[in-house]
């Protein structure tokens, strides 16, 4: 009977092990992927850096997941461009004070960010990005990068974090005139991976913890 158990313990550490290296390997937590809406709208959180990601607006209840209008402008981005990613009320984050906050389970390391749809009309269009290690911290402002689209008005736009940063929560709002433009969706955050084995590594010593475990309780028995 112990033997069974034992068996099953040790398969259930390697199960375990295999599962968390799967959650880690998600580092591209990309809105504009119909898949990653199913997923949250049917559990409200989602899998991201081997932690989880939830997702909070102001005013509360106003995500806005629905939209497809500009996500083909992403083609060639490394994103689904399915649909145009996370909004507040309208399909879009805008000036006042609407806000996009994710917030991560436990801290991760964040080196990427993208946004759809983000305007430069007469140099009013900031995206604001802030987040939290412990303490708040601010981004210089962001503004759509016009050579990305040649001949539009709306840029998509991706901006490296350097140098990495950690969170356990990062925000998006925007500053400006309300509604003048002055709007961008949020299209995806990226982290830096872990190593790959990492998860595995740790199920592998949990493992022989347990069977070291099992000699000498089968020492002592005899």
């Amino acid at each position: 009977m112990f033997q069974k158990l034992a068996c099953v313990a040790g398969a259930s550490v390697i199960a375990l092990g295999l599962m968390a290296a799967n959650a880690q390997a998600v580092t591209l937590l990309d809105f504009t992927d119909n898949d990653v809406r199913t997923e949250y709208n049917g559990a409200n959180i989602l899998g991201f850096a081997g932690t989880t990601a939830t997702i909070e607006t102001n005013p509360v209840g106003s995500l806005n997941w629905n939209e497809t209008n500009t996500g083909s402008t992403c083609a060639g981005n490394g994103l689904a461009c399915e649909r145009d990613g996370l909004g507040v009320r309208d399909d879009e984050v805008s000036a006042s004070n609407e806000f996009i906050k994710i917030i991560f389970g436990e801290a991760v390391t964040l080196n990427a960010i993208y946004f759809l749809d983000l305007f430069n009309e007469a140099g009013v269009e900031n995206a604001t990005v802030t987040w939290f290690d412990g303490t708040e911290h601010t981004l210089a402002p962001i503004t759509a990068d016009l050579s990305e689209t040649p001949g539009s008005t709306s840029g998509f736009l991706k901006k490296i974090l350097l140098p990495n940063i950690t969170a356990t929560w990062i925000k998006f709002s925007a500053s400006g005139t309300p509604y003048s433009g002055n709007d961008y969706a949020v299209a995806a955050i990226s982290a830096v991976p872990l190593p790959a084995a990492l998860p595995l590594y740790g199920a592998g010593v949990a493992l022989m913890g347990f069977l070291g475990w099992r000699r000498k309780r089968a020492i002592s028995a005899a």
